[in-house]
């Protein structure tokens, strides 16, 4: 009876911390999701111009993945409470002062502290999760995880959107900066405690003090790592640039207010939130391989953007809008499959070699980097005219690179 109290203890806190893990993920969409929501509004308060905004997005794909390449590897060293809470008050911090708008230059250096705080939580959030999970359930508990993604997006369109609707554009970023202050406060507290209690018990791998993560020079070697290394730039492009430009796409080329623009906007993300969930679903039916999971993906994300690029601007009739509402969620959901499939999945295969928060950061670092170069070249294109033709010609056109090279890998490589 004493071990069977002792289980539930243990399960209870597990749940505590996966919760409390979950909704800290959340709020790092929220509280980029915001700069998204509010473009419209900086644009017509002559605040910032597209081209800015585009800066905006490229500096903190920069910045971030830098981030999270450094912080993957410190990630493995170091206790996960110290680097998520540190993170969140980056987060706070950056968030409440952009809200002032002191001038675009300092807009830039907080959107980057913004992107920094942002890059110290996935790493030691895996690193936590992989040694708490039982086994034979992570592939589904870190798939259900993994809808903390869509779930920040949906949370911060409501929440930025509701925010200038009644109190003005800066409490977009008010708003998701007391959310990371009170989370930042939580994960400390709750989760060093409760943590500590479970190494305590042994049911936590100290990875940090076994020192065994394998040296980064061996991980750049390794033949499985590599091959995702052009598809997971070309995902990047996709991913970070279809939520920066979501409403301004809806107001701009449908003629629509922000408001009228987010019922849409708002499908895109619950849409994207199934291909979270139906990932077990693929990893199983493609032979729990990731490469042809990718393969599917990517075809998905090249047959959906076909239809965009024939959308006339102005005003369409309402099934026309709902139909780019759902090829976007589709390209959503396809995107989330990738980007589980790479940088929870993958990483997990090197769990092992205690080097799953460094290899996630390797990933990252290349996702990123192709979401900053994404960044600038849309935001280039869009500030002067209606170009998002020409995006979508180059979401389909990286898409099928990024289906041979797949294929290719999966014929020449051999799953660990």
């Amino acid at each position: 009876m004493e071990k069977n109290s002792k289980n539930q203890k243990i399960t209870a806190a597990l749940l505590i911390i996966y919760i409390i893990l979950y909704l800290s993920y959340v709020t790092v969409y929220v509280s980029r999701q915001n700069l998204s929501v509010a473009t419209p509004v900086l644009k017509e308060l002559k605040i910032m111009d597209a081209f800015q905004i585009g800066v905006l997005g490229t500096i903190f794909s920069i910045v971030y993945s830098i981030g999270r390449l450094v912080n993957g590897r410190i990630g493995d060293k170091i206790k996960p409470k110290y680097m998520i809470s540190t993170g969140l008050l980056l987060i706070c911090a950056s968030n409440f002062a952009f809200g002032f708008f002191p001038g675009f230059q300092i807009c830039m250096i907080l959107w980057g502290i913004n992107a920094i705080g942002q890059s110290m939580l996935w790493g030691p959030i895996l690193r936590t999760l992989s040694g708490i999970l039982p086994q034979e359930r992570i592939t589904k508990l870190m798939s259900f995880f993994a809808t903390a993604i869509p779930m920040g997006t949906v949370a911060g369109i409501l929440i930025s959107t509701g925010a200038i609707r009644f109190k003005g554009v800066s409490f977009a970023f008010y708003v998701p900066s007391a959310i990371s202050l009170i989370l930042a406060v939580t994960v400390f507290i709750v989760v060093g405690r409760i943590g500590k209690k479970y190494e305590t018990s042994g049911e936590v791998r100290k990875e940090a003090e076994k020192g065994t993560a394998l040296p980064l020079k061996q991980l750049l070697k390794d033949k499985m790592l590599l091959s995702t290394f052009i598809p997971t730039f070309f995902h990047g492009i996709v991913k970070e640039n279809i939520n920066l430009w979501l409403s301004l796409f809806f107001v701009s080329k449908f003629s629509i207010d922000l408001e009228k623009s987010t019922l849409y906007v708002f499908m895109i993300p619950l849409i994207g939130m199934a291909g979270r969930l139906i990932y077990p679903f693929l990893f199983r039916i493609f032979g729990r391989s990731e490469y042809k999971v990718n393969i599917f993906a990517f075809g998905v994300i090249a047959a959906s953007s076909l239809p965009l690029i024939f959308i006339k601007t102005g005003h369409n009739p309402i099934w026309v809008i709902i139909a780019a509402s759902l090829c976007l969620g589709l390209i959503s959901a396809a995107v989330s499959v990738i980007n589980h499939s790479m940088l929870t999945m993958m990483p997990l295969r090197f769990a092992k070699y205690e080097s799953s928060s460094t290899v996630s950061g390797i990933i990252d670092f290349l996702s990123y980097a192709g979401a900053a170069s994404g960044s600038l070249i849309y935001g280039a294109l869009l500030d002067k005219n209606d170009n998002f033709h020409i995006m979508f010609i180059s979401w389909i056109t990286i898409s099928l690179i990024s289906i041979l090279l797949s294929y290719i890998s999966h014929k020449k490589i051999s799953l660990k």
